[in-house]
């Protein structure tokens, strides 16, 4: 299990690194009105890392393996939708900057190698729980991701909140003379 610890930390360190220079700071995806579902596959990307990260920590590896191998799969699910949806999100900003491209396919093959590590670990029946250092990397790793999730979120609402004001027209009540 060190293995699968490792990388999904790997994974999360280089995520948090793509999420706040790249999402937030140089592109403000958060902002690209075009930008919505993109963003939406990003935070159900993140709550899947979570999900599989609390499930590595509360249960026994081996009692798990089918969930952490479902969750897994759906977070590759999440990803393939998040590669379609960035070329058209990407474009009013000039496309996707080629080191974040870069970054997105160490990232994935970060989870993929973690998902085939755990696989790999699990396949005797006899993988233990998570315990030590490997137990503080992917309590570390969801620590990072939920971070990820809870200003990325934040910021999407917040902008869509905005939109929403800007595109609602407002009425005003007349101004009568005398009144105060």
């Amino acid at each position: 299990m060190t293995e699968t610890a490792l990388l999904l930390m790997g994974a999360s360190m280089l995520g948090a690194f793509d999420v706040f220079y790249f999402h937030l700071y140089r592109l403000r995806l958060y902002r690209q009105p075009g930008s919505v579902h993109e963003e939406l596959a990003h935070l159900v990307g993140y709550a899947m890392f979570v999900a599989i990260a609390f499930a590595l920590l509360t249960a026994d590896a081996t009692e798990a393996r089918g969930l952490v191998v479902g969750l897994f799969a759906a977070n590759l699910v999440v990803t393939a939708a998040d590669v379609v949806l960035e070329r058209r999100s990407r474009a009013p900003l000039g496309g996707l900057p080629s080191v974040e491209y870069l970054l997105h396919i160490v990232i994935t093959f970060g989870i993929g190698a973690a998902a085939a590590t755990f696989w790999w670990t699990t396949r005797t029946g006899t993988a233990t729980a998570l315990a030590g250092a490997d137990r503080i990397r992917v309590m570390g790793s969801m620590v990072f991701t939920t971070i990820l999730l809870a200003v990325e979120g934040t910021l999407v609402i917040r902008a869509a909140i905005a939109r929403r004001r800007a595109d609602t027209p407002t009425t005003q009540r007349p101004v009568t003379a005398g009144r105060t």
